[in-house]
């Protein structure tokens, strides 16, 4: 059996000297949309003097070396005000891709990138303004800095804040990306649309990729993801109604993120786990949970739990034995009563190529310090229990 331990790595937090403590509350029904962001105005780079420069190069190894960390494709997801340390009036949702050889910018490509890397100190960057109050905090006094030669593009400079953050500055602004979650494979493409929102009172920052299937018979598909997350989203700020934030926590930043991967994605099944991050000021720490959705294309439907398994107790049995014994390891202890056998232990269960994911939300099956936990269990090991007149059934025993 093949296990895969997911590890939400937050972008860089205060836990240690926050009080209080939080749990998963259960989310309430959206009363109100939340709509996607507009494309923001032109960001640019911050430029200074480098310490220390490798020199640009042909050798693609070199350069993805010297990359690494800043590679991949982006998404502006909030832009802050260095002078007054509040949100800007512009929408982020700029995508920003850098490659060995190509930087591109929404529209914009450079294809003779010229890469330089150093180390810049916090005060630089920011251009001497403080740091602003969002719901990133930079620890570090110096990270390192990219500058990719592509002066034609918007964003031709950025700093790695940690390791899932990138941002740059451009007229006094602050502008922060992540990781783009949209994904192509076999002929299909999701694509991530940006739903985000600030508030000052209560202070809290709410951000979500919202996944978009690009097909003529998606409609239904994106609809659900779309209640999915903004009924989360809804729900984080209807807490506030009878959440009591302590006097000296009141200018800490509230948040709540979703992101989403697509372990399967074809012609007939759309398998997505959104992970949720969030955090209410004056809690102990943050706190992450999963949400997921199966989509049967072809019936144009969510497929059901029970639709996997002839025998829906002989199939979380099985389930529950061989997740235990997945997780049975020497470096935390197991809290077993996440593992019997009922569905709402394996609410949160999807689809892969060759497997079924099965994914447990912090203190379910271990400690918060033990991080989310799954499971993968082969198909080969499903065939005698699934259900193979249903289409899901049939697709897991294939």
């Amino acid at each position: 059996m093949k296990t895969w331990r997911l590890t939400i790595v937050l972008f860089t937090l205060t836990v240690g000297a926050l009080s209080g403590c939080i749990g998963k509350a259960p989310m309430e029904k959206p009363t109100a949309e939340i709509t996607a962001t507009e494309k923001p105005q032109s960001i640019s780079t911050v430029t200074s003097e480098p310490v220390s420069t490798m020199a640009p190069t042909p050798d693609k190894e070199k350069i993805d070396e010297l990359i690494k960390g800043f590679a991949g494709k982006w998404i502006a997801y909030n832009t802050v005000s260095l002078k007054t340390g509040l949100p800007a009036n512009e929408n982020p949702s700029t995508r920003l891709e850098i490659a060995n050889t190509l930087i591109r910018v929404d529209n914009q490509a450079c294809t003779t990138p010229s890469f330089s890397v150093k180390n810049i100190q916090l005060d630089d960057f920011l251009n001497g303004y403080p740091a602003p109050n969002t719901s990133i905090s930079f620890y570090e006094t110096n990270f390192p800095f990219l500058s990719t030669g592509c002066n034609n593009l918007d964003v031709s400079a950025v700093a790695l804040v940690n390791s899932r953050t990138l941002a740059a500055v451009k007229d006094n602004q602050l502008v922060f990306f992540e990781p783009d979650n949209s994904v192509k494979e076999n002929d299909l493409t999701v694509v991530s649309t940006l739903v985000s929102e600030n508030s000052a009172d209560p202070l809290y920052e709410i951000h979500a990729q919202l996944p978009v299937l690009e097909a003529p018979d998606s409609q239904k598909l994106n609809d659900l993801a779309k209640k999915m997350v903004t009924g989360e989203l809804e729900g984080f700020k209807k807490q506030f109604k009878d959440w009591e934030i302590p006097p000296e926590m009141a200018k800490q930043t509230s948040f709540m993120w979703i992101g989403y991967d697509v372990p399967l994605l074809t012609e007939n099944f759309v398998s997505m786990r959104f992970y949720v991050d969030y955090y209410m000021a004056g809690a102990a720490h943050p706190n992450h949970y999963f949400k997921v959705l199966n989509y049967d294309r072809a019936a144009g439907k969510e497929i059901p739990f029970n639709d996997l398994f002839k025998d829906v107790s002989a199939g979380l049995n099985y389930l529950a034995k061989a997740c235990k014994a997945d997780l049975s390891k020497p470096d935390f202890p197991l809290f077993e009563e996440g593992l019997t056998p009922s569905k709402e232990n394996f609410t949160n269960w999807n689809l892969t190529e060759d497997g079924l994911r099965i994914s447990f939300d912090p203190y379910q099956v271990a400690p918060y310090a033990a991080g989310p936990q799954e499971v993968v269990i082969p198909f080969k090991d499903l065939k005698n229990l699934v259900n193979e007149k249903t289409s899901v059934g049939a697709f897991i025993a294939r």
